[in-house]
């Protein structure tokens, strides 16, 4: 599931592109000398969404139209069960817990495959403040 890719230490400057140019998100970076590093990546599946721990507690976080960040029980009606198998299937992908504080997003087929049944059911919550 890990990936390990050589690259130039100035490369690691625009993780942004970095990532894009490998796809996957850098988890470690070992530099091998003063030019060469060895980054250590996760191949992401899908970067629409992705489970957050913080403080042992694990939230599913989606990327909304509008390019924000929100955590999906704000945005939508979901199932808690399904959603507790996108977190799970997440985390065991990765090899955590919910003591491993960071933001994980899907490195698997399973995951995305849990993701997607849990939206198929999901409903968009009415904003309280939406105009009629």
């Amino acid at each position: 599931m890990w990936q390990k890719a050589r690259v130039a230490v100035e490369a690691l400057q625009n993780l942004e592109a970095l990532e894009k140019e490998l796809g996957g998100r850098i988890m470690n970076v070992h530099h091998l000398n003063e030019t060469e590093a060895l980054v250590e990546y996760a191949p992401v599946v899908d970067d629409s969404w992705f489970v957050e721990v913080w403080q042992g507690h694990a939230e599913l976080y989606v990327i909304d139209e509008n390019g924000f960040i929100v955590p999906a029980t704000q945005k939508y009606e979901i199932s808690p069960e399904k959603l507790a198998a996108v977190v799970e299937q997440v985390l065991a992908d990765y090899g955590i817990d919910a003591g491993a504080t960071g933001q994980y997003y899907p490195i698997s087929e399973k995951a995305q495959a849990a993701f997607q049944e849990l939206m198929q059911e999901a409903k968009a919550k009415r904003r309280p403040f939406a105009r009629r």
